[in-house]
């Protein structure tokens, strides 16, 4: 025997054993302890220790009775009306049982999600195990009884939450006469105890219906619940519930639907008719992937006929006998839905209410246009686009029907100069249908494009679950063509992207991204030179950077990622090109992409169609010669200075043909269906529409769309603590609405960064003539610097107006266009008044027990806007949402501070303190073991015992100093317990803190 079980047993022996057993010990009910009501990986469960058995029903009747335990769901039943799930003996096995027929049991069916609790009586009869005479229920039930919830207890309520807590009843019935006593019923709630990772609602994840490559209608899911045995039932356009008095008016318009009429359907006798399998079922096992074809369908008619499409036809079903079976072909609000159903009846149901649409056979692919680096800007609300008819433009948000952007983040496609407007109208005027068939996908350039293509992955994912199809085409420009290689090409292909268009994608790099990546130069354009440059500086200045250039090698991967991988630099001075990769900055990236293996791997995987631009035989960077630099301190060119570059001669810049950007021979995908227009690189989305549109779906459009209209642009960013918006000369405003706290975007393809972001800046594409006003907003004190430019393609305009802004500091400039003037014309009042706040919750001074759950519940107010709200709580404080539900178990006895902090937009502060105490009752002292046993805290079963017997004796002593000794005595027995590894650290702190709290209060 241990030494260490020794002295416990020693211990035991000396310091109190035979409260165990003394006649002193009363339990808080004498039949049923210890009951824990939670999840494990087999499903939701309670479980409980049978102590005792209720007494013979003494009334004289001597047929068939029974002796039940009743178990209720947020609420008890003091009325003796036999509801809940019952857990009964049966052949000597216990299970839990639930009568959901109305048979005997009357019209009294209720169900959990409607009524919390289901209703009826067992479903049991006399039988000659029991014989004549009352079983005595603890001679069929075990001393500990685990057993788990049958689905069918809850069949719209498949996953419970901390908040839900059972009930118990000992009850005894009489067959065929009902309740003839409530022996005990225990008013204590005991609470669910969810898992880390809970049950889904569904069993079933990524629900997929569609056609397979051989025509047959196909179903596939993820099975997430633990392992059953059921059936997987399916009906067009209607919707399925497989619970006795479930209803459904059908759609009579479409005259199909698959429904259970009046609480019964005389079509559907038998749930094995509706399955895609033999009868009996299938067997589904957690964390597996099926796809089964369907076999069998079902559809309303006015006649009641019941139809399966097996009767008919063979299995599997095709398309065409599917949509014989439904007398047409499918439209595009056509839906299935489906329901998991035991392949016993009445065992448990899973509804799911969802709709699966079938893509509308329409010959083509879903779309997905993926724009280029700085092709994509965060947009925090509403975005500009054309409509495809009338050409003009209208306000849309992500995720709403005319979309093309899904809500998968804040970011839209080029919102500034509207690259791809051209491209995506001649699309919808070709029949894709924004939102359905057509998507944007904007991305966050600056990150590896290994990330973005993990990204891409997401949204055709999306896309697909959209469209109810198995692939889409994707149209990529410039870098775009990268993100979707690394993905087409990478490990975690999906086999999803049927054909793939490239516009001007640099496949071996730009000698252009050289001078970017190596000094921070090299933008062609005014525009990218502005753009570029003060974005890229705020961003620096942002992340803490005093260095742009080193911001730009350590914040923007994708830049690196564009640099060529074959030999573009000379010596100037013997004008021999150096082998890469020596003495050249490396892109490992393209070099991955380009080896054998993965070119093999995009050509086998996808069809592919390389748009090349040209733009002239001497348009495009192509060499470039190189001296070291005379200046080795500043951190550029580190691999060689352009000739002559400093004093704007030849610079060492060698051109030759491509689109501007990127050289012909890195466009070039040897292999490839590649063919050459004649554009520049930011026109190829335009000029190569209808040759993207031919490619896509083989007719090429008659119409070309070209309605770019940017002439010039005003472009306005501040360097400040503050924030701003623009008013316009004709009264239309860009920005920041202070007092709504959300964003003014009433310019017609005006963009607003949003005032969340790490820059913040406004661009106005042909900007009217006037003045503007422009109002800043101190949001902290410091000197501020506002930039306007006015761009066009010959010049470029630049005014700065410069000051000190305070957090209650409102200014308004003026600036007029075509002029250098900016004027500082006013400063308002300041703003002096802090927020506003109100406690609900917690209570000042009261004393809560750690049973109790708190809710965090406060009120902040400011007549010009809350800005930030920060709560804190506990005796080492820590955040707190508000309508946050504190578990007080898991806090420290003692007083405890709930602390909230607000500002407003100007930055004037307010702080309120509120008080509380966290204590023990004898009660709460009592329910604490209990917690602590069911958490694992309390290892031994005979110490959790001792320990309510010693609790138990603490409440009923008649005065203070009986009740000290027996606090005393049980701080003892936590102390040895944890000596003696009994009982955990987190036991031992709580224990011992209830008792110090108890003994100080004495």
């Amino acid at each position: 025997m241990a030494l260490r079980y020794k002295l416990f047993l020693f211990f035991l022996f000396f310091t109190g054993f035979f409260f165990i057993f003394s006649d002193r010990a009363v339990a808080a009910n004498p039949y049923i302890q210890n009951v824990i009501f939670s999840q494990d990986e087999l499903g939701d469960y309670i479980e409980f220790d049978w102590v005792d058995a209720p007494g013979q029903i003494d009334d004289g009747y001597y047929g068939c009775q029974r002796n039940l335990v009743a178990i209720w769901l947020d609420r008890f039943n003091p009325n003796g009306v036999i509801e809940g799930m019952t857990i009964m003996p049966d052949s000597n096995s216990v299970s839990l049982v639930g009568d959901f027929m109305s048979g005997n049991a009357g019209s009294s069916y209720s169900g959990f999600g409607n009524s919390g609790f289901a209703s009826g009586r067992p479903t049991s009869n006399c039988s000659s195990f029991f014989g004549p005479q009352e079983p005595v229920l603890s001679e069929y039930l075990p001393r500990h009884l685990k057993t788990y919830f049958n689905p069918a207890w809850l069949p719209q309520q498949l996953s419970f939450s901390a908040e839900d807590f059972i009930t118990i009843q000992l009850l005894g019935l009489q067959y065929n006469t009902g309740l003839i006593k409530i022996f005990a019923h225990d008013p204590e709630q005991y609470f669910y105890q969810p898992s880390t990772n809970p049950f889904p609602a569904l069993p079933f994840e990524n629900l997929q219906f569609g056609f397979n490559e051989n025509s047959e209608l196909t179903v596939s899911f993820d099975w997430v619940h633990p392992d059953r045995n059921g059936l997987l039932l399916v009906g067009m356009n209607g919707s399925i519930n497989y619970s006795n008095g479930s209803s459904f008016e059908p759609d009579l318009s479409k005259n199909d639907s698959f429904i259970f009429e009046g609480g019964g359907n005389n079509n559907l006798n038998q749930p094995n008719w509706l399955n895609y399998w033999p009868s009996g079922g299938s067997q589904f096992n957690r964390g597996e992937h099926y796809e089964l074809s369907v076999r069998q369908l079902h559809r309303w008619t006015p006649a009641r006929d019941f139809t399966s499409c097996s009767i008919h036809y063979p299995c599997p079903l095709q398309q065409y006998q599917v949509e014989a079976f439904m007398g047409r072909e499918f439209l595009p609000d056509d839906y299935i839905t489906i329901s998991f159903t035991s392949s016993e009846p009445y065992q448990y149901t899973f509804n799911n209410e969802t709709k699966y649409y079938f893509q509308p056979q329409q010959g083509i692919d879903p779309v997905i246009v993926i724009p280029g680096i700085l092709g994509s800007w965060p947009v925090p609300e509403l975005s500009w686009q054309i409509d495809p008819v009338s050409l003009q433009p209208f306000l849309t948000s992500a995720g709403v029907p005319g979309s093309l952007h899904l809500k998968l983040s804040d970011l839209r496609v080029d919102p500034i100069l509207g690259v791809y407007d051209n491209l995506f109208v001649a699309l919808q005027r070709a029949g894709y249908i924004a939102g359905e068939t057509l998507f944007a996908f904007p991305y966050e350039w600056r990150q590896s494009n290994v990330i973005t293509a993990q990204k891409l992955e997401e949204m055709i994912a999306e896309v697909k679950d959209i469209c109810q199809c198995g692939r889409v085409d994707l149209v990529a420009h410039s870098m775009g063509g990268l993100v979707a290689r690394s993905y087409i090409q990478g490990p975690d292909y999906q086999d999803d992207v049927d054909q793939l268009v490239f516009l001007g994608t640099p496949h071996l790099g730009s000698p252009k991204s050289y001078l970017q990546w190596e000094a921070l130069e090299g933008f062609d354009s005014d525009l990218e030179k502005v753009l570029a440059k003060a974005v890229f500086k705020l961003e620096a200045l942002k992340h803490g950077y005093l260095n742009t250039l080193n911001y730009i090698r350590d914040g923007i991967l994708s830049l690196e990622q564009l640099l060529p991988i074959y030999d573009y630099l000379k010596e100037s001075s013997t004008g021999e090109l150096r082998s890469y990769p020596t003495d050249y900055p490396i892109n490992s990236f393209l070099e991955i992409l380009n080896n054998d293996v993965a070119l093999n791997l995009l050509k086998n995987r996808v069809e592919i169609i390389n748009i090349e631009g040209d733009a002239g035989d001497q348009s495009t960077l192509n060499f470039i010669r190189v001296e070291p630099d005379p200046d080795s301190e500043d951190d550029k060119w580190i691999h060689g200075i352009p000739e002559n570059f400093e004093n704007n001669l030849s610079q060492g810049l060698e051109n030759g043909p491509g689109d501007g950007t990127v050289p012909r021979s890195s466009q070039d995908l040897p292999g490839a269906n590649s063919f050459v227009i004649s554009s520049g690189h930011s026109e190829l989305p335009t000029n190569a529409q209808q040759d993207v549109i031919e490619e896509l779906i083989g007719i090429r459009p008659t119409e070309f769309i070209d309605l770019s209209f940017v002439r010039k642009l005003l472009f306005i960013n501040i360097k400040s603590p503050a924030d701003f918006y623009i008013l316009a000369p004709d009264g239309k405003r860009l920005g920041k609405d202070f007092l709504t706290d959300n964003t003014f975007n009433e310019i017609p393809f005006g963009y607003y960064t949003g005032f969340d972001t790490d820059i913040e800046f406004v661009t106005i594409p042909n900007p009217l003539d006037g003045d503007y006003k422009i109002f800043l907003r101190g949001t902290d004190e410091g000197e501020y610097e506002l930039e306007v430019n006015l761009i066009d393609d010959n010049s470029i305009v630049t005014g700065i107006e410069g000051g000190y802004i305070v957090e209650d500091l409102e200014e308004t400039l003026n600036v007029v266009l075509d002029s250098s003037l900016r004027e500082v014309i006013e400063v308002k009042p300041e703003d002096q008044t802090p927020p506003s706040i109100v406690i609900s919750s917690p209570q000042e001074d009261k004393v809560y027990t750690r049973q109790d759950f708190l809710t965090i519940n406060y009120l902040v107010t400011d007549d010009t806007g809350v800005q930030d709200v920060e709560a804190t709580l506990g005796s080492e404080p820590r955040g707190v949402l508000n309508g946050e539900v504190v578990d007080l178990f898991f806090e420290d006895i003692g007083t405890h501070t709930l602390t909230i902090t607000a500002k407003d937009y100007l930055s004037n502060e307010t702080t309120l303190t509120m008080s509380f105490e966290v204590g023990v009752t004898y009660d709460s002292f009592t329910k604490d073991i209990k917690r602590a046993y069911g958490l694992g805290w309390i290892k031994n079963k005979t110490i959790y015992n001792t320990l309510l017997t010693q609790a138990g004796n603490v409440k009923k002593a008649k005065n203070n100093l009986a009740r000290r000794i027996q606090l005393q005595t049980i701080t003892s027995l936590v102390s040895t317990f944890y000596n003696l590894g009994f009982i955990t650290k987190e036991g031992y702190n709580l224990l011992n803190g209830d008792v110090g709290y108890l003994i100080g209060k004495l």
